[in-house]
């Protein structure tokens, strides 16, 4: 499945074009960076001419308490091209 995914911010102005197999993980490291508090807007867009399916994170954390987050789209179903954005806790860069 092809997936595009792309920074909705001048800010921030990173882009990935890739094409991912059924069953596969592909992992960007890094593919943003941002200052702690600032919300991150990705936007992906599925197929040639798919959704876009728009998410935002926190890549280096909110507060002083809140850890870094790492952004993970996972495809439901490549037939009716679903996915679904999601963020889990990340780990900080020392």
């Amino acid at each position: 499945m092809r997936v595009s995914i792309q920074t909705k911010s001048d800010q921030y102005d990173a882009a990935l074009d890739a094409e991912v197999a059924a069953g596969e993980t592909a992992v960007r490291r890094e593919f943003v960076t941002a200052d702690r508090g600032d919300i991150v807007t990705l936007e992906a867009r599925l197929g040639e001419t798919g959704d876009r399916l728009r998410f935002q994170f926190l890549p280096a954390g909110g507060g002083d308490d809140s850890p870094p987050e790492v952004a993970q789209l996972t495809f439901e179903n490549a037939v009716e091209v679903s996915a679904t954005w999601t963020a889990t806790n990340g780990t900080s860069r020392p």
